[in-house]
């Protein structure tokens, strides 16, 4: 499977949210014929703790539904800026993120990946 373009962190420390919740990370799929996911964006959260299930489900909502990039005066654009969002859990956070998901609507849900992190992981 060829890599992605490239994978870049959206925000740093010192540049805090400004609008909405930040994902640890953004992947950019190359647009061409080769890339299993052409000219896809997705959005990379990794959950530590678990968080109560509604303000995880508002922060999934709100990275599935928002239009506009994170950089200052970034305009809104008319398709989501994420094509999927896939979240990495430890065990602990694991079953929230998993009911939070599963509350959705169906087309939203339908672009949410949850994966347990492994056993041992490095953070």
């Amino acid at each position: 499977m060829p890599s992605p373009a490239h994978s870049t962190p959206p925000a740093t420390p010192d540049q805090p949210p400004r609008n909405g919740h930040v994902p640890d990370a953004e992947v950019h799929w190359p647009d061409i014929d080769a890339s299993p996911y052409p000219g896809e964006c997705w959005a990379v959260k990794t959950e530590l703790t678990p968080k109560g299930m509604i303000r995880t489900s508002a922060i999934m909502t709100g990275l599935l539904t928002r239009t506009t990039g994170w950089e200052p005066g970034a305009r809104p654009g008319r398709a989501p800026r994420y094509d999927h969002v896939v979240y990495l859990c430890t065990p602990a956070a694991l079953p929230v993120v998993w009911r939070a998901a599963a509350s959705l609507p169906v087309p939203l849900a339908d672009r949410i990946d949850v994966r347990d992190l492994p056993e041992g992981a490095l953070l």
